[in-house]
C-alpha cells in the first residue's frame, strides 16, 4: 500500500471526521490503525508510520510537526481517487484530535 509523508506547516483545519482506532500489535509493541467512518474516504484504514513533534513551536503559530502514513486498506477506493490534499487534511485533523484527547485524559488523571 502507498506511503506518504507530510509537513504540517500549513493545512486547512476541517471538521473532525468520525473515525475508529483499531488496536494492533502486542503489549510490548502496541500500535493503532485508524478507520475513517464517514465521508468520501469511509472505510479507508491507515496508520501513522511516524510523527515528529519539534520541541519549539515558531512564533507564526504554525503546526511544524511532520508525519508519514501508510494506507492499509482502501476499502475499494482506487489510489487515483484519493485526493492527496484532502487526505492530508483528514489525517492532520485526526492526529490533532488524538493529541487533544490524550492531553485531556492526561489532565483529568492529574486531578484525581
Amino acid at each position: 500500500m502507498p506511503s506518504s509523508g507530510w509537513d504540517m506547516g500549513s493545512y486547512e483545519l476541517m471538521e473532525i471526521p468520525s473515525y475508529e482506532l483499531i488496536y494492533h500489535g502486542n503489549d510490548e509493541d502496541p500500535w493503532y490503525a485508524v478507520m475513517i467512518l464517514d465521508g468520501p474516504y469511509e472505510g479507508l484504514v491507515y496508520k501513522y508510520d511516524w510523527i515528529s513533534i519539534p520541541l519549539n513551536i515558531d512564533e507564526k503559530k504554525e503546526l511544524p510537526f511532520k508525519f508519514q502514513y501508510s494506507i492499509m486498506d482502501t476499502n475499494g477506493l482506487t489510489i487515483d481517487s484519493i485526493v492527496e490534499e484532502m487526505m492530508f487534511n483528514i489525517l492532520a485533523t485526526v492526529v490533532l484530535d488524538e493529541f487533544d484527547r490524550r492531553d485531556n485524559e492526561s489532565n483529568r488523571g492529574d486531578d484525581t
